[in-house]
């Protein structure tokens, strides 16, 4: 049986996050979704993932919230940060905060892709 990595899509709007799964389509990955953090919380409980894209803003939190949640629980995943305006103050305060990446939606397929390269890398890394 061929591993395959599992990524998070964690977004309250419903037209980015199906953007990001239509992006992730091809990538090779296993692809879950939820619209709160409640809802991924109860996804990375049952199933390793690698890296997680999460909302700036959500209904039930905020990405610091998703952050805080992956320290506690010892879990591993990236978190690469979806901003509706991105702006370098708040990309340098998510990644001052711990997140892997901001990216900007409308999201650029290449801002996807490198996302998913990297953090697979260091999944391959740490399993080595």
């Amino acid at each position: 049986m061929e591993y395959s990595p599992a990524v998070l899509v964690t977004s309250s709007y419903l037209e980015p996050r199906r953007t990001l799964v239509h992006m992730l389509e091809g990538l090779g990955v296993n692809t879950f979704t939820s619209a709160s953090l409640a809802e991924a919380y109860q996804v990375l409980d049952h199933q390793p993932v690698a890296l997680v894209f999460c909302d700036e803003s959500l209904q039930d939190g905020t990405y610091r919230n998703m952050l805080e949640t992956v320290r506690e629980r010892n879990k591993s995943p990236h978190v690469v940060v979806t901003s509706r305006t991105g702006e370098w103050p708040e990309y340098l305060e998510a990644v001052k905060l711990g997140a892997f990446d901001l990216i900007q939606y409308p999201y650029m397929p290449t801002d996807v892709e490198i996302n998913v390269i990297r953090a697979l890398r260091d999944v391959e890394r740490e399993a080595a």
